[in-house]
């Protein structure tokens, strides 16, 4: 919750944006976190999609949303973060396939590449990554340049970054050079 309130207005923005670049009756991997929450909620009243939630706050907030076909992919839910983690989240994404995945994550730089805190939320990530053919990661600007203890994916596995106006303009910089796409919002 803590978290939630953390660069709120940057947050929303980024949602805005990423939530913007999804089409019409895709198949979506919505990551857990609160800026993907953000994502969740701003999505157009009339956009038609598949989502596959991977969090239960994304669930809560798509639940009564009759042009959004909700999915979950079951597993062990993570206290606090409410994420699903564990062999069967990471056996869904063997199963399916999907056209964009909106990630999140603890840091991302060109050096080090996209990272998470915990290795169990990886290890649902790196499933998520492997079923999608795009990928979207939002993130406010205290997550570029920073690097966390798990290591995501190299920066150009990512095709687009969605952060806000505030982020280090150096980051935005090394990013667009390594041919990744950027965002501000």
């Amino acid at each position: 919750s803590a978290r939630n309130k953390l660069n709120l207005d940057a947050k929303r923005r980024i949602g805005a944006a990423a939530a913007a670049l999804l089409r019409d009756a895709e198949n979506v991997i919505l990551d857990a976190g609160t800026t993907t929450l953000c994502v969740a909620e701003s999505l157009a009243q009339d956009v038609r999609l598949r989502v596959m939630a991977l969090s239960l706050h994304i669930a809560d907030a798509l639940a009564e949303r009759p042009n959004i076909n909700l999915m979950i992919p079951g597993g062990s839910v993570r206290p606090n973060e409410r994420s699903f983690i564990g062999p069967m989240a990471i056996r869904t994404f063997e199963q399916l396939a999907f056209d964009t995945l909106v990630l999140t994550s603890g840091g991302i730089d060109t050096e080090a590449g996209v990272t998470e805190y915990e290795y169990d939320d990886a290890e649902t990530k790196w499933a998520a990554l492997r079923s999608a053919k795009r990928t979207i990661l939002v993130a406010d600007g205290s997550k570029l340049g920073a690097v966390a203890f798990v290591r995501l994916c190299p920066v150009d596995q990512i095709d687009v970054v969605v952060t806000d106006r505030d982020a280090p303009t150096e980051q935005i910089q090394a990013l667009r050079q390594a041919g990744v796409e950027v965002i501000l919002a």
